[in-house]
């Protein structure tokens, strides 16, 4: 396809060629794009980043790259990308960067196809997988322990909720392993005002049990902690928890605190779950 999708007119060979590939695909998006009764393009990127430190080289390198798979992308939006547009990207592949540039990306979200684990699939291949195998070298290296805990039911026992689709409670996993210094990611709009919405990134700092709760109670519910203080470099509120102590190192961090929710299940009618 070599023309932009949102270009009103047919494209320019329909008459010479009008079996050819490039010809029928430019006119087949023409007819998706025109069975809408509105078309909004959304052009503007917010989270591009760009290295202040002009002086260094590596940083204008580094900015360099990033305007230029900015471009590739709208090229690539707009249909008029070029082959020399490709075989940049294939170029950025993971295996032709240098070590040093490799570890830049140590933190940086992985994209991958699968949340959850899948049978007959690679079990490596899902991000819980991922998470899971990223925790225990955080923890390892850190020497954090790590809080391993269920979901806490109402209704049904623990064994039983283990067997319960996570579907049925918005992906809300039956259980859950987590260690101070690991990275979180907020799924949801919880204050958007404050800078706290989907995709906004976080490190776990500290695990936070009410009063005779712990990670090894012999009741499941009361293994569940009560809050998480999360640290959030966009937050754009006054800090959750001001400590002289608890701040000590994290000078200028701010803090919000995530309560634990915890899944419910309540007898709807019959064997119906709620």
């Amino acid at each position: 396809m070599d023309t932009a999708f949102f270009d009103p007119n047919l494209h320019k060979d329909t008459l010479k060629e009008p079996d050819a590939t490039r010809v029928k695909l430019g006119n087949a998006g023409h007819i998706a794009f025109d069975s809408f009764g509105e078309v909004i393009i959304l052009q503007t990127c917010h989270r591009i980043h760009q290295r202040k430190d002009i002086d260094d080289a590596e940083a204008v390198a580094y900015n360099e790259r990033g305007q230029m798979f900015m471009n590739i992308m709208h090229r690539l939006r707009d249909c008029t990308w070029t082959e020399e547009d490709y075989y940049w990207l294939c170029r950025r592949k993971m295996s032709h960067l240098s070590l040093a540039e490799k570890a830049t990306f140590a933190e940086a979200p992985m994209i991958m196809e699968f949340r959850k684990e899948r049978d007959n699939e690679d079990p490596h291949g899902s991000c819980d997988s991922y998470n899971r195998t990223y925790l225990y070298h955080l923890a390892k290296d850190t020497k954090a322990p790590i809080a391993d805990f269920n979901a806490a039911y109402d209704g049904v026992s623990v064994e039983d909720g283990a067997t319960l689709s996570d579907d049925a409670f918005r992906g809300l996993t039956h259980g859950l392993q987590l260690c101070e210094g690991a990275p979180v990611l907020c799924t949801e709009n919880m204050w958007v005002s404050a800078g706290l919405m989907n995709g906004t990134r976080g490190i776990l700092r500290a695990i936070v049990y009410r009063h005779g709760g712990r990670p090894d109670h012999a009741d499941h519910n009361n293994r569940v902690p009560s809050v998480l203080l999360v640290e959030c470099p966009g937050y754009a509120d006054a800090p959750f928890l001001i400590l002289h102590g608890f701040q000590k190192g994290f000078s200028g961090c701010l803090f919000f605190h995530v309560p634990c929710l915890q899944k419910t299940k309540r007898v709807c009618r019959g064997n119906s779950w709620q």
